[in-house]
């Protein structure tokens, strides 16, 4: 076969592949996850009992889920009105790190730490400050209430705490939390500097454009076309079964791979890093009641959905930008799409994502066999094949689509 030919037909398969792995993950062959882990887990199979991965200690933290613990707090009674959420986001910008922390672990958005738990926000603080000091452990205040969320947070915008943290090893004695480090204190600073590392590795391409949206669009491209998905995969083989070796946003961002929330919370904690408001959701799917996790950010004063795993092959944008309308056609009903943990934190009465900017992009609309970033004049351009009677097949573009206006234009 020529190599010409070769090309355009490697290049269809991709598209091909892709298209199939939506299809597999929207039948529920991939990414079912798990209900109500606080550490992500997830159900290959809706009938089989769930088994979480790592274990962490309850959800409903308090002072007192083991014997040794002290009495249990009685929380604080206040009449005081809940704090605006520009004021929380404020208060926590202000935290200081150590001098050589270079990233952001305290960019958490003002609109989520106001739905947070007032314990969650203060263990939060406390673990992290705890955990650049060198400590194994932070002391939960009499009167603080529950952190239900805590570790879901700290996955999302501290995602260095799993990577050097012993999952199993995290428990609450005698008012504390405490855990373990994976090695020693130097393997410990050695960590934080790797981490540290790999995420200005992947910040470095965003660098190349001006353009917030483009920085935005260069993540997600790393993050579908570089990462491989570690559930059931397509040669049969189940990686769901215990021992689950990938379940933190840490593996998306060191090891290029993990399953929904990893990728979502991974792309979530980058996009921060940039300066974008940024969170994830999860919703239970219709049917089944199996969890799929994505993330949310702000563009242009709205929120938008973008879904990195139903996007896994890199040749497509069919989930970047979308709506809650078409989440629910994918079979996520709006009223089972939660935002943290609790039954009342319905993510639509808090977060409305019904803008359609780029229903070019997530309706196939503005589309081809495969794209490419255009940096230097602010594009996305899609290409297809040409397969000209009178040449060897070639790339063509086919159309080029400017995310800042969402006005596009095709070529014959």
């Amino acid at each position: 076969m020529k190599a010409g030919k070769l090309f355009c037909l490697l290049k269809k398969s991709r598209r091909v592949s892709a298209l199939l792995l939506a299809a597999l993950f929207a039948a529920g062959s991939l990414c079912a996850c798990a209900a109500g882990d606080v550490n992500g887990g997830f159900t290959p199979d809706p009938g089989k009992a769930f088994e979480s991965p790592r274990p962490l200690p309850t959800a409903a933290f308090t002072a007192s889920p083991t014997e040794e613990a002290t009495a249990e707090p009685t929380p604080a009674v206040t009449d005081a009105p809940a704090p605006e959420p520009a004021e929380l986001e404020a208060a926590f910008r202000d935290i200081k790190l150590p001098a050589d922390v270079k990233h952001d672990y305290f960019a958490i958005p003002g609109e989520l730490l106001a739905l947070m738990t007032e314990g969650d926000r203060e263990m939060y603080r406390r673990v992290a400050l705890a955990y650049f000091s060198g400590e194994s452990e932070a002391e939960i205040p009499q009167g603080i209430g529950e952190f239900p969320n805590l570790w879901r947070v700290v996955d999302m915008y501290f995602p260095l705490f799993f990577e050097d943290v012993d999952d199993e090893s995290i428990a609450v004695k005698h008012g504390r939390i405490v855990w373990e480090y994976k090695g020693s204190a130097k393997e410990h600073e050695k960590t934080i500097r790797d981490f540290e590392a790999r995420v200005d590795e992947l910040l470095a391409p965003v660098r190349e454009s001006d353009s917030f949206i483009m920085q935005v669009l260069t993540l997600y491209q790393h993050f579908t076309s570089g990462i491989v998905y570690n559930g059931i995969g397509l040669d049969g083989v189940d990686r769901n079964e215990p021992p689950y070796l990938y379940d933190h946003a840490a593996d998306a961002i060191m090891r290029n791979t993990g399953v929904c929330w990893c990728f979502a919370r991974a792309y979530n904690f980058l996009l921060c890093q940039i300066g974008a408001k940024s969170l994830t959701v999860h919703g239970l799917r219709r049917g089944d009641g199996a969890i799929h996790e994505w993330t949310v950010f702000r563009f242009k004063d709205k929120w938008r959905y973008a879904d990195p795993t139903w996007d896994l092959g890199g040749n497509a944008l069919n989930f970047f930008g979308f709506t809650c309308v078409t989440r629910e056609m994918d079979g996520y009903p709006e009223q089972d799409v939660s935002v943290l943990e609790g039954h009342s934190l319905r993510a639509s009465k808090y977060f409305e994502v019904t803008d359609t900017f780029y229903k070019s992009l997530y309706t196939g609309m503005c589309s081809g066999e495969w794209y490419e970033l255009d940096h230097e004049n602010g594009q996305i351009v899609f290409y297809e094949t040409d397969y000209s009677i009178f040449s060897q097949p070639t790339p063509k573009e086919h159309c080029r689509f400017d995310p800042e206006t969402a006005e596009y234009q095709f070529f014959d």
